[in-house]
């Protein structure tokens, strides 16, 4: 059944244009496919966490992650605002590296000011640790605007949420620890 899935939205990543243009009847398919219902989504913590686990599942969420970001006007897609959401406030926060960059990708595509002024900075946390000790989100540094913060704080908390979690047992332990201090200390 996923293959099916995977080749009918691949063949429509083909078609950017016309999956946009069909956006009411894809956005409600994405949406059921990570567990929300139809009726009840209004609120992007209320959905089926069992509808959307394991490898396959998380191959498919990649399948639509590009076909989103293939899409050129994302802010007037059926629901783009719940679905800025959803890649916000869920998806973002998956532990799956390669994910997360697709995430980062679609939400490139509502062009947000905030956004697109860090757009290196925030792939590269995703990607790299080194970015966690040259970036500051200190008033002092002033790498940051301050109007930006407000919106872009949020996101690198999610980012990197998802990476002090996912450091168990993978690694050893005074390496998780070290990694744990540094997500830390460029928080503080």
């Amino acid at each position: 059944m996923g293959t099916v899935v995977s080749l009918l939205i691949r063949t429509a990543q083909k078609v950017p244009r016309l999956a946009e243009a069909q956006s009411r009847q894809l956005i409600p398919l994405f949406l059921t496919f990570l567990g929300y219902s139809n009726q009840d989504s209004a609120s992007v913590e209320i959905y089926d966490e069992s509808q959307c686990k394991g490898k396959e599942k998380r191959g498919i969420i990649k399948e639509w992650l590009i076909l989103i970001k293939e899409m050129r006007n994302p802010r007037s897609v059926f629901r783009g605002h719940f679905l800025k959401e959803i890649l916000t406030n869920r998806l973002l926060e998956q532990s799956d590296p390669h994910i997360q960059l697709k995430v980062l990708e679609c939400l490139l595509n509502w062009k947000d000011g905030f956004f697109l002024s860090y757009e290196e900075h925030l792939k590269n946390l995703k990607t790299t640790c080194e970015e966690v000790t040259t970036w500051s989100l200190s008033k002092e540094s002033q790498q940051i605007e301050e109007g930006h913060k407000d919106e872009l704080i949020p996101i690198i908390i999610r980012i990197l949420i998802s990476k002090v979690k996912k450091i168990k047992g993978g690694s050893s332990k005074k390496s998780a620890v070290l990694q744990r201090k540094e997500v830390l200390w460029f928080l503080a």
